[in-house]
């Protein structure tokens, strides 16, 4: 009985973790997509430093960066699996930059 106990408290607490990891990225996701939506609101009808997003940040570009967001949202999903404490750190990371630049453009309207 006591070894049944001390499995299950082990299984338990391995589970929770897991799950605390997984709360945390799920997280970061809502936070990335969140840092994307400042950044595209803050640049809409400017000018772009991004190539490949066009001259100007407008449909085209819209459609451009929030597919890349959600790509790369559901590829975390998909092959993330085990992964998801580096996962939130680099989501919580591109926050960081994309919200950066999203102040930066607001600051120069």
């Amino acid at each position: 009985m006591r070894l049944c106990c001390i499995f299950l408290a082990l299984a338990t607490s391995a589970h929770c973790a897991e799950t605390r990891w997984r709360r945390i990225w799920r997280a970061s996701l809502a936070t990335f997509a969140a840092g994307q939506a400042a950044d595209t609101a803050s640049s809409w009808g400017r000018a772009e430093a991004n190539p490949l997003l066009g001259p100007r940040f407008g449909t085209r570009a819209l459609l451009i960066k929030g597919g890349a967001t959600a790509a790369l949202c559901l590829a975390q999903r998909k092959w993330g699996r085990g992964h998801e404490r580096a996962m939130a750190i680099v989501n919580f990371a591109a926050t960081g930059a994309t919200t950066a630049v999203a102040a930066r453009n607001w600051r120069l309207k």
